[in-house]
């Protein structure tokens, strides 16, 4: 099945109110003797640290571990409550959130939970200041969804002077008829139909009904003076590669029998519109023209002026067309079977779809297997002989062809995801610009194998289709006085300094947005952030989704530590990184990210924790994991540099840009499951998911026994790794044969009926529904040489990638020390 819900997350208690005493709020840890590896920036292990004595380790029983087993059952979530804005529970945590004026965390997600109230207080703590949007989220099972409020053609009411929407926080005076935006303070007058009389404490009597002035998130009707055309209808249009290479991988053949099967999932077929175009070393459309019986193909030999032949003609109506289209799919493998050409023009192709898209603007899905050959954005292979210290530069565009490509794409309103299918290098770092620009996604599938991603492609593609999915949005993030945005992260198209345009917004995707100070906040009062995204849904209704936040500000740098957000910190960092890869050595990345981390607990020991022992690592309760979170970006494939193919670097890089704030963690720390403690006492379908996995075991090989079967996995690839000497029985009942029996080429896992094969099943569909992705399982036997992908991702052990997590923190404390001096 497709991946489909919200994301379930393991639940963790809440945090406490603002300005509450906190009973343990650090993390102490002491140390043994003996040494440990040195980090990025940090002194030589043989140093002696600045209050005294040799260097020494940190006694592994003590360190914080991402561990915790899943609570069975939700959290409930308050936005506010009387005593204030409470700290939302961690983003992979399960927990039903309850609107009660502040926006769910799902929506908006601060990096601190109390805001400072100057600049100075942000230099002191050093620890970023912004927002995770992700405007699209999905509710939980179990939440509402967003109201829908219709105002008619006077559309919302909105400030006379920053333009910013009513929200719950304005405040409302002369009998109802003015108000006061508690963004930049400015009255105004309420509109006659609008306006309603005031109770005793001051609140609108009709508050409680208008989901507006009740709840954080609302979805307004756009009126007409909104728009600038007519809503645009949901377009579809697949582009094929059907070159050499994609042909003889089974790709293009699996792209066909899969879009074939989901044209009956593609949403709206009474309004959709979708299109077709394969190409190798020529373009070949095809149209579908009312009447026709069967498409006819349209060839586009001139690949260096490309165009749109008889564009009125290459979309047609779902419902209409739809026979045509599976007649059509049947027949384009046999089509291109026989002595496909090597030569691949993508550039062309992609711009040739773009002309045919111009007048509606749509959704672009190109499926492609080769590097560009002939034709517009040609591209060469640049991994051939590359020294370590020029690594970093295979992670930016060879040139800015597809950058523009992009940008003009953005501008018709046309979204463009890739979906790559290469057997070798495919300089996916050059092609990223045509999603970045335009909202879209990568997924790369290297090296396609049929057995193994035929699946994941399918299960990609109709995901793909039907979750929900903003069109032609545009977007702007707004901030109370005496604060103003910095900077934008993600995948958009930004031709203001305050507007990002997004041709599509789907649920998965997130930004994160930096805020700085431009003067000191008033003491006792709020900062507000608001979120407002215009967009076109699936049904043709353009509307304006609104997020608002409140939070209080604080003039105590403690305050700070205790609302610090590890989720959204870490986004921080992880984004930062990508952005700087391609311009700056991997090596001086790895160090920056240390050395931000080392800021952030230096502040906290040396303002908040300077009475505790030199001899203790003071880690804030909030941000305890932030050291091992900062080693597993440090590792990442994004940041290990030449020991990660250019390509994977380059995806990953890609969902680093756009990830939301439950998918951070995995990407920087994987989970390791145990699936021979599930077994068949493990409860029936029906039982809470919950229940489907065990705790997740600490990533050291110390912790994958040779008894046991392991699911290791990051959110897109997941291994499941059988080792030497586990129960052949159970190994038998979740193989269907002794592992040495098994091509591991060729392994799919099924449901064989068995105790184990459905345990082992329910884990892995699990963890699929939690990441919402299909995820890529590989078998893995002790001594395969897949084996090297699944110990890179164990994080706490020493490897070719960086030190070991005890060593990180002995590093950290070193680092820490060292500023003291």
């Amino acid at each position: 099945t497709a991946p489909g819900g919200a994301a379930a997350r393991p639940a963790v208690p809440m945090g406490m109110a603002p300005g509450a005493v906190q009973q343990g709020a650090q993390q102490a840890l002491p140390h043994a003797s003996s040494v440990a590896g040195t980090a990025p920036g940090a002194p030589p292990a043989a140093a002696t640290s600045a209050r005294g004595g040799a260097s020494n380790r940190i006694d592994p029983a003590q360190i914080p571990r991402a561990t915790k087993k899943a609570a069975q059952g939700f959290a409930s979530y308050l936005t506010r409550s009387a005593s204030g804005v409470y700290n939302p529970p961690a983003a992979a945590s399960d927990f039903v959130v309850q609107d009660v004026g502040n926006c769910s965390p799902r929506y908006m997600r601060p990096t601190l939970n109390q805001w400072p109230d100057r600049l100075e207080l942000v230099s002191m703590c050093s620890m970023p200041m912004g927002l995770m949007v992700q405007p699209m989220a999905s509710p939980a099972a179990g939440e509402e969804g967003l109201a829908v409020v219709d105002m008619g053609q006077a559309g919302p009411l909105r400030c006379v002077r920053c333009k910013a929407y009513v929200n719950p926080y304005f405040r409302f005076f002369e009998q109802g008829r003015r108000y006061t935006c508690n963004f930049c303070g400015a009255q105004g007058d309420v509109p006659t139909q609008y306006a309603c009389a005031l109770g005793a404490d001051g609140r609108r009597l009709d508050a409680a009904e208008r989901p507006e002035l009740c709840r954080g998130s609302v979805d307004f009707v756009a009126p007409e003076a909104y728009m600038v055309r007519p809503p645009m209808p949901p377009v579809f249009f697949f582009l094929l590669d059907a070159s050499h290479q994609s042909v003889s991988s089974g790709a293009f053949e699996n792209a066909c029998r899969s879009i074939k099967q989901l044209l009956g999932e593609i949403p709206q077929p009474d309004r959709a519109r979708v299109g077709f175009a394969t190409y190798d070393r020529a373009i070949h459309f095809f149209s579908l023209k009312a009447g026709q019986t069967q498409p006819s193909m349209l060839v586009v030999p001139d690949i260096k002026q490309v165009y749109a032949p008889c564009p009125q003609y290459l979309l047609g109506k779902l419902e209409d067309c739809r026979e045509m289209l599976e007649e059509l799919l049947d027949s384009l493998p046999a089509m291109h079977k026989v002595a496909p050409p090597a030569e691949a023009a993508l550039g062309s192709a992609v711009q040739a779809a773009f002309e045919a898209l111009k007048p509606t603007g749509g959704r672009l899905f190109v499926l492609a297997s080769a590097m560009p050959s002939v034709g517009l954005g040609v591209l060469k292979n640049r991994a051939v002989n590359v020294a370590a210290d020029t690594a970093h530069k295979l992670a930016a565009p060879a040139d800015v062809t597809y950058f523009r490509m992009g940008q003009a794409c953005a501008e018709y309103q046309v979204c463009v995801d890739l979906y790559l299918t290469p057997q070798s290098y495919m300089d996916v770092a050059s092609l990223l610009p045509l999603a970045r620009e335009t909202g879209g996604g990568v997924q790369l599938y290297s090296p396609y194998n049929p057995a193994l991603d035929s699946p994941k492609l399918f299960n990609d593609l109709r995901w793909a289709l039907v979750r929900p999915t903003a069109l032609e949005g545009v977007l702007r993030v707004r901030t109370s006085s005496g604060l103003t945005v910095s900077d934008h992260y993600g995948h958009f198209c930004q031709r203001s300094a305050t507007d990002l345009d997004l041709p599509q917004m789907d649920c998965d995707k997130a930004l994160y947005v930096s805020i700085k100070h431009e003067e000191r906040l008033p003491k006792d009062s709020e900062a507000a952030f608001q979120c407002a995204l215009l967009y076109t849904t699936i049904e043709g209704q353009r509307r304006i989704r609104v997020h608002t936040l409140s939070l209080p500000v604080t003039e105590v740098l403690g305050n700070l530590y205790r609302g610090a957000d590890l989720e959204a910190q870490t986004a921080f960092l992880m984004r930062d990184a990508a952005r700087g890869t391609g311009s700056s050595a991997f090596k001086l990345l790895r160090e920056r990210t240390f050395e931000r981390t080392t800021n952030i607990l230096f502040a906290y020991r040396k303002f908040c924790a300077s009475s505790s022992s030199s001899g203790q690592l003071i880690l804030p309760e909030a941000l305890k994991l932030s050291p091992l979170y900062t080693l597993g970006l440090m590792k990442s494939p994004g940041l290990v540099g030449s020991d990660a193919k250019p390509d994977e670097r380059s995806a990953w890089l890609a969902r680093a840009l756009t990830a939301g704030a439950d998918r951070v963690a995995p990407m920087v720390y994987p989970c390791m499951y145990a699936l021979q403690t599930v077994g068949p006492g493990a409860e029936a379908s029906g039982a809470d998911p919950a229940a489907a996995l065990p705790a997740p075991s600490t990533l050291s090989s110390e912790h994958m026994l040779p008894t046991g079967v392991f699911l290791v996995e990051d959110g897109e690839n997941a291994y499941l790794w059988v080792g030497a000497q586990a129960d052949p029985a159970m190994v038998n009942d979740i193989l269907g044969s002794p592992p040495q029996q098994v091509d591991p080429a060729s392994f799919s896992l099924q449901r064989l009926g068995g105790p184990w094969s459905e345990a082992v099943n329910r884990a892995v569909n699990e963890v699929r529904r939690r990441r919402c992705s299909y995820l890529r399982l590989r078998l893995v036997r002790r001594g395969d040489a897949l084996e090297r992908n699944v110990f890179g991702m164990l994080v706490d052990d020493r490897s070719g990638a960086g030190m070991s997590y005890v060593e990180s923190l002995c590093s950290f404390h070193r680092a820490i020390q060292a500023k003291y001096s």
